[in-house]
C-alpha cells in the first residue's frame, strides 16, 4: 500500500520536470499507394512548450525486412515536391526537425544504447538535434512505416531548451506493425483506467518473464509494473492535472483496498 501511494507522488513530481514535454504515435492513412497495402505508417510527434534540442530513438524489430526505406528517400524528412512524382515516397521512414520537409543534423546515438548511427529495415538508432529556437507545439519528429507483421520494441527520448533542459524518456513495444507505449495493455493506443484495471486483476500474480502484464519483465505483476503504467498515463501525452492525479490515487487505494481487504 506504501508503494502505491509513493508512485503517485513520484509521479507528480515526475510531471512537475516533464511537463514541457509530451509524446504520442499518430497513424497516417497510406492506402492512397498500392503498394503500401501492408504497411502501418505512423508519426513521431512531440509536443513542447519550449524549443526543444534533442532526441534519440531506439527501435528494433524481430525480422528483416519490416522497416519501409523507399528507393527515392534517406535518412532525413524528403522534400514534398517530389510526393507528386514519387508517391511512396511520402511514407518513407525518416527523422525531421518538426516539419516535414525541413533536414536536421543528425549524430550517433548515445544515452539510450548505441555507438554508432543504424537505419536500416531491421533497425532504427539515431541521434538528431534542431539548429531552430522557435519551434513549439506539436512537432512531428520521426515517420514510421513498419509491415503489418512487425513485432518489436522501441525506446526515445527527448531534451528541451534551454539547456540542459527537461528531458523525457519512455519506451514501449511493436506489436503487428503499430507502435504502443509500454503501460498500454489493452492495445487501445491509450493508457488510462482500462490498463490499470488490466494490472490490477493480475497483481501480485507470478508469470513468465515479459508476459502481459509484466511490463518490468521480472516475471512478478507488482509495483515495478505500475510505475510503468502511471508513467506512460494519458498516453504520455500531457502530464495529468494535479486534481486527477489526487483521482488516481484515491482511486487506486480503493481499487486495492477491495481486492486485499
Amino acid at each position: 500500500m506504501r508503494g502505491l501511494i509513493l508512485a503517485i507522488v513520484v509521479l507528480a513530481a515526475s510531471c512537475a520536470v516533464n511537463g514541457e514535454l509530451g509524446i504520442q504515435f499518430n497513424l497516417v492513412d497510406n492506402s492512397d499507394v498500392e503498394s503500401l497495402a501492408g504497411y502501418v505508417t505512423q508519426d513521431l510527434v512531440v509536443s513542447t512548450s519550449t524549443d526543444w534540442l534533442t532526441a534519440q530513438i531506439i527501435l528494433t524489430v524481430d525480422d528483416s525486412p519490416q522497416v519501409y526505406q523507399d528507393i527515392y528517400g534517406g535518412i532525413q524528412s524528403p522534400n514534398p515536391v517530389l510526393f507528386d512524382y514519387f508517391p511512396s515516397l511520402a511514407y518513407d521512414t525518416y527523422i525531421s526537425s518538426g516539419t516535414l520537409g525541413e533536414n536536421c543534423s543528425t549524430a550517433a546515438p548515445s544515452g539510450l544504447g548505441g555507438t554508432e548511427v543504424v537505419f536500416d529495415e531491421a533497425q532504427l538508432s539515431i541521434s538528431w538535434w534542431t539548429t531552430n529556437t522557435d519551434e513549439t507545439g506539436d512537432l512531428a519528429l520521426s515517420r514510421i512505416t513498419l509491415a503489418e507483421t512487425a513485432m518489436g520494441t522501441w525506446s526515445f527520448q527527448v531534451t528541451a531548451a534551454p539547456a540542459p533542459g527537461p528531458k523525457l524518456v519512455t519506451s514501449g513495444r511493436i506489436s503487428a506493425g503499430v507502435i504502443y507505449m509500454a503501460g498500454d495493455l489493452t492495445s487501445d493506443g491509450f493508457v488510462g483506467q482500462q490498463d490499470l484495471d488490466v494490472l490490477l486483476d493480475s497483481w501480485g500474480a507470478s508469470v513468465s518473464p515479459g508476459e502481459l502484464p509484466d511490463l518490468s519483465g521480472d516475471g512478478l505483476i507488482g509495483q515495478n509494473d505500475l510505475d510503468m503504467v502511471l508513467r506512460d498515463w494519458g498516453r504520455g501525452v500531457h502530464c495529468p492535472e494535479p486534481a486527477t492525479i489526487l483521482t488516481m490515487a484515491v482511486g487506486l487505494l480503493v481499487l486495492i483496498r477491495r481486492r486485499w481487504g
